[in-house]
């Protein structure tokens, strides 16, 4: 296996960003957005994949426990929890203000 990283090795970085953008409607049913952004340099990117695995770690710690049974995992951690981790690592994140509602004719 580290044969054949050390092959691609030229191909690839140690760095990494990343914009994620939700898009949704809220409880009262009014149009809700929001944007995060990630920013690894230089040696950070390849931590950024453990990073919801640590906050869960912590979270276990803590003493939550997950209900029982299968289930999507999406929505068990807040955002919060991952940008305490990231802090502690170096990688850089932000919230980006969400862009002003658009009215669509109907």
């Amino acid at each position: 296996m580290l044969w054949l990283a050390q092959r691609f090795r030229p191909f690839g970085s140690d760095r990494g960003a990343m914009l994620v953008e939700a898009v949704g409607v809220g409880t009262r049913g009014e149009p809700v957005s929001g944007s995060w952004t990630l920013d690894a340099t230089t040696n950070l990117g390849p931590l950024v994949p453990v990073v919801p695995a640590l906050a869960l770690i912590r979270r276990l710690l803590n003493g939550w426990r997950a209900a029982p049974g299968a289930y999507a995992c999406s929505g068990i951690l807040e955002l919060a929890e991952l940008a305490a981790v990231l802090d502690e690592l170096g990688v850089g994140h932000s919230v980006v203000a969400p862009p002003p509602t658009l009215l669509v004719a109907a």
